[in-house]
């Protein structure tokens, strides 16, 4: 896991490198905090859960709940950076590190839970 997502990092650093105007380099990174998003998901589902708004029955992640409160963060995130990006487009490469940023952080809380076992049914 740790080999899948040096490589995503990797590859938006090489297409910031590429070019200037840093459409590619946003996308890109709108693409890799999905990737970890989804990512933290999928290590999250049947496991307990630390935060209490994701939730269910005896503090397991349950994929109603969770994955409703874990998807609607993240599509938060992205529609606030398009209001952001209609009045100022010229904030692309600041909002991409920050999509990147955010991307390490979920993915190392799914590299913890993917260590957690299973809660017992």
């Amino acid at each position: 896991m740790k080999t899948i997502f040096l490589f995503l990092i990797l590859s938006a650093l090489s297409v910031a490198q590429e070019t200037k105007n840093y459409d590619k380099l946003y996308y890109s990174s709108v693409g890799i905090l999905a990737g970890t998003q989804a990512l933290d998901i999928y290590s999250s589902v049947g496991k307990y859960e630390a935060n209490p708004i994701a939730q269910g029955q005896n503090q397991v992640f349950t994929t109603k709940r969770g994955v409703l409160i874990k998807s609607a963060f993240m599509l938060t995130v992205i529609g606030v950076e398009a209001l952001i990006l209609h009045k100022k487009p010229h904030w692309k490469k600041e909002l991409a590190w920050f999509n990147i940023g955010g991307a390490i952080v979920t993915g190392s809380v799914a590299g913890y839970n993917f260590r957690n076992p299973r809660a017992a049914q």
